[in-house]
Formats: structure tokens, sequence, C-alpha cells
């Protein structure tokens, strides 16, 4: 570990990490000369609010040095390998973490790889501008504001230049964003996306009871009461890529409750398959409903005639089920999966897939992915295809 000099290392700390609401700003409309969107200090319709953004941020760039904090074993090792390689100069100690200069803003995605996959939490200070043109939510108001390029604390998983969906607070004057606190750097949804996966393994066919969407609720009773288990499905699938306008807008049904991607949560009691089918269609999301599942988790040869009589139970109840039979195959994803010419990384992740039929002697399978992602790495994966 090279150590600084007590002059050195006060003129690192008046560099400083961004605190919690940002002080200092480096506004876009001092760099451009044209005029706000909103019409500029002093002029009509421009207020002064404190609200709520969605916006489309750029990783400008990063200052170069890492915050690097952990008792991983292998943390010391990756300093001194940085080091030694030309891409860090020095690191020292500050309060429970450590402070990692690097020779260039180029080593930051790198270094801080190396550094959790040594199991440290890795922050580094980037430089991020709005768009140039904000919308500003507040209470009762909104308006909109020129935006501005700000400093903040951030994981460094986003190469210089990358657009990021982001939502924070902003504080607008003038018809300018002069200040802005709580950012969060939203995942990236990422869908239909091609995958050859490994065959790990082959698992027992099962014989299982569809239930349709609207009769999940009708199915319940019975299907526990024969002993069956029961995967209950109170939700209803979305287009994946579906954007936040879309997604805040159904908010207001009050069988609505809960939205993610690709996802939109409903209560347990609510089947009026008709009124949500139109409802969401009318903000272009999509909707499909998925049919709940009634199974007996050992198929032995009593289980299959418990199956049968399940079946016939709920179709003499007005519920119409059907008998289907699943293949699941265990399957491993490669390293990394590509689109658009950007790649991802998946963890080598084994899932398990419910397929139509295998090609004999198969060693792989062809999928399509639907997944969230922060950075280059996948987080989330919301949807799995035979391709």
């Amino acid at each position: 570990m090279v150590f600084m000099e007590k002059g050195d290392w006060y003129k690192l700390l008046a560099l400083g990490f961004v605190a919690v609401f940002v002080i200092e700003m480096v506004a876009l409309g001092a760099l451009n000369t044209g005029s706000s969107k909103t019409g500029g200090t002093g002029q009509a319709g421009v207020l002064d609010i404190t609200g709520n953004v969605v916006d489309n941020v750029t990783i400008t760039r990063y200052e170069p040095y890492l915050l690097v904090s952990g008792n991983g074993s292998g943390i010391e090792g990756v300093k001194q390998r940085l080091i030694d390689r030309g891409e860090a100069t020095y690191a020292m100690a500050s309060g429970d973490g450590t402070i990692v200069n690097l020779n260039g803003s180029r080593y930051i995605l790198s270094a801080a790889a190396e550094f959790e996959n040594a199991n440290a939490t890795v922050l580094a200070n980037a430089v991020i501008t709005m768009s140039e043109t904000v919308k500003i939510v507040g209470q009762n108001l909104t308006t909109e504001a020129q935006g501005s390029t700000f400093k903040w604390q951030i994981r460094p998983i986003y190469p210089e230049g990358s657009k990021v969906l982001s939502q924070f607070v902003a504080r607008s004057q003038g018809g300018q964003v002069v200040g802005m606190g709580s950012l969060t750097l939203l995942p990236e949804s990422v869908s239909g996306v091609f995958a050859e996966a490994k065959i790990d393994a082959e698992m027992p066919v099962t014989s299982l009871i569809e239930i349709p969407w609207a009769a999940r609720t009708a199915a319940r009773q019975i299907a526990r009461g024969a002993g069956a288990a029961y995967k209950e499905k109170s939700f209803v699938n979305v287009l994946p890529n579906a954007t936040q306008t879309q997604l805040d807008a159904i908010r207001i049904y009050d069988y609505i409750t809960g939205v993610q991607s690709g996802v939109v949560s409903v209560k347990n009691d609510f089947v009026n398959e008709t009124r949500a089918a139109r409802e969401l269609s009318l903000m272009k999301l999509a909707p499909v409903f998925p049919p709940s599942l009634a199974y007996f988790a050992n198929l032995s040869g009593n289980d299959t005639d418990r199956t049968a009589a399940l079946l016939s139970e709920l179709q003499s109840a007005g519920v119409n089920a059907t008998l289907v039979t699943e293949t699941k195959v265990r399957l491993r994803l490669p390293d990394k999966v590509g689109k658009n010419g950007k790649e991802y990384a998946t963890g080598g992740r084994v899932l398990e897939l419910a397929v139509d039929a295998l090609p004999e002697n198969a060693t792989t399978l062809n999928l399509t992915l639907d997944f969230e992602a922060a950075g280059s790495a996948i987080t989330r994966i919301t949807a799995v295809r035979q391709a």
C-alpha cells in the first residue's frame, strides 16, 4: 500500500464523495446559451418547485478513484495487482473503507469488477447529465425545467456514455434544476434475447390440471380439499418493455396490487378477466392471463388416479379444467448473452423449464429470454421460452 503526505490527503478529501443532496452542480443552461423550454427566470409559466423526475440520464464520466469497503480475503490482493499493473497509483484507508486512486477513469469498470469478485462493495463518483429538459412532478404542481449535470455515488457498472433510466427528486428555480437527491438508477428491460443453454438434466414427466384464470378462486378450495398442490396465479403477464407511463396509468384500478416489469399483480378474489383485458389493453399492455395449476407432487399410480378424480370434481363444479402433461429440463445458461451489440452476464444461472419436446440425444436447447439488467449484469429473468 502506498501512503500519502498529509497535505495530499487533504487535497483528496477536498474532491469529496457527494452528500445525499447535491449542492455543487454544473447547469446545462450555463453551457448552452439557448433558452429553456420553460421560458427562463422571470417568464410566465415558470414554477419553482421540488418534485419527482423520471429521466434517461447519461453517465458522462467517472472520477478516477473508487471507494471500496468489505473484509474479503482477496481485497488486499486486488489492490496490489492494480498497482503492479499500473492501473492504480495508490490505495489508502478512509473510515471503514479504502480509497483506491486509479490511473484514469478507463480502469473504473474493470477494477470495480475485480473488487466485487473479492466480495467487496464498490462505489464511484459519477458525473451524471440529465436530459436537456426534465418534467418535475410536485404536490399538485408540474413544471418543466432545464436539466443539469451533477455528481453522484453509484455502483460503477455502467460504461461512460451510457444512458440509464432513473428517478430522483429535483428542485427547480427560474426554469432551471438547481438541486437533486434520492437518485435511483432503474433496471433496463430487455426482451427476446437468444441463448443456447446446456441441458443439465431431464426431469420426470408430470401431469398437471390447468385452471382458467377467471376460475382460479373457485378451484382453490376444491384442489386443496383433495390434497393437491395449488399454484394460483393472481397476476397478469404484460409487455416486459412497457413504459413507466403505461404502468403508472393502470395503478388507478382498485384490483391492481402491484406492478413490475412484465407482471401486474391483482387481488386474489378478482376474477373479472373481461374487465381486466379491456382496461389493460387500453394502455396497449397486451395482457395474457396465465392458468393456475393443480397437481400431486409424487406421481405414483395412486396419484394418477387422484389427478383424474380431481379433474372430474372440478369439471362437475363448473370449472373448465384440463389435463396436461409437462416435461421439465434443468438448463444452464451460457455465461453471456447479447442483443444489438451489447453483452449481458448471466452468472451461469441454472433454471428449470417446461418444454414441448426434446430432440433425441439433445445436449443444448435454444431459448429466448426476457430480463432486467443493471449495466451489463442480468439482475432478474422475467420470462424464458423455448425458441
